[in-house]
């Protein structure tokens, strides 16, 4: 049964060879690639040589396609190899780069949308994917939001450097406008080309809000410096607030809410302040009238 699913053509192939070919005939000129490989999201593929580089033993059950993906022999093996071609072939990506004389000009940027999955045969916990962590993709506790980002310019990012800077995604926006020389615009997204050119610096930022209308409970968060509020269960009309403190507590494992009301008010307020109602998707629980809290 598992053959029926074995294809002549790998499309994280395909993208990494038009991404090659866009190197090069963009080579004289300014320009940018965004490459939103699809591995290692399920279904869980990769070619068999690359399967076959990692242990038998790792995979004593088989994933048999629970929740509709692909199913498949070795999916340890399998999500090993998919980011070992990954890593490949954005390495394949870089060398051409470095061979066209372009590796000085370029900026590179590595990072992810999500945190680890937990569906398609997915194994995090085989692969220690979220260390202590709380949560996963869908969910907005760290495990679900929190992301690796690698940048990579030499000359201007210090080598081997650690930041503690705190974003997301849509900061690259105005961030690589800084870096290019070009003007920041007035939208949401902050510039942190200081804090990557000098480690010791962190960009003050305001608030960040994320949503997410989907999975097991449908959740609101924002974070607010240290602090973190998140709504877990607003599929079931709950809008009470949990409250964190990222910096002594990162795995989120003690709500603070009751020890800190005048930080949820402040988290409240700003939630419904973020908030921007789509009639096209509303969200009844969020939207509908509510009382300013109390003094």
């Amino acid at each position: 049964a598992f053959e029926r699913f074995i294809g002549k053509q790998y499309s994280p192939q395909v993208m990494r060879d038009e991404a090659l070919k866009f190197i090069d005939k963009h080579k004289d000129k300014p320009f940018f690639l965004y490459f939103p490989t699809p591995i290692p999201h399920a279904s869980l593929q990769a070619p068999a040589e690359w399967v076959d580089r990692y242990p038998r033993e790792w995979d004593p059950v088989p994933y048999f396609g629970q929740n509709g993906y692909t199913p498949n022999l070795r999916p340890r093996a399998t999500y090993a190899a998919m980011i070992s071609y990954m890593d490949d072939s954005i390495g394949q990506m870089l060398d051409r780069v470095q061979a066209l004389g372009l590796e000085d000009d370029t900026i590179v940027i590595f990072t992810s949308d999500n945190g680890t999955s937990f569906n398609g045969g997915v194994d995090r916990e085989f692969f220690n994917s979220l260390p202590g962590l709380r949560g996963y993709k869908t969910q907005m506790w760290e495990g679900g939001i929190r992301v690796p980002m690698i940048v990579k310019f030499p000359g201007r990012v210090p080598a081997g450097t650690v930041s503690k800077q705190v974003g997301v995604t849509h900061d690259l926006f105005n961030t690589v406008l800084a870096a290019t020389g070009g003007r920041t615009r007035r939208v949401d997204s902050v510039n942190l080309w200081p804090a990557l050119t000098d480690a010791s610096r962190v960009v003050a930022r305001p608030h960040i809000y994320w949503e997410f209308p989907e999975g097991p409970g449908w959740q609101a968060v924002l974070l607010e410096g240290r602090y973190k509020g998140i709504r877990p269960n607003l599929r079931n009309r709950g809008l009470a607030l949990e409250l964190y403190d990222l910096q002594t507590d990162p795995m989120e494992t003690t709500n603070i809410a009751v020890q800190r009301p005048d930080l949820v008010r402040k988290i409240e307020v700003l939630m419904r302040s973020e908030r921007v109602p789509n009639p096209q998707f509303p969200l009844w629980v969020i939207d509908r009238p509510v009382p300013p809290p109390a003094n």
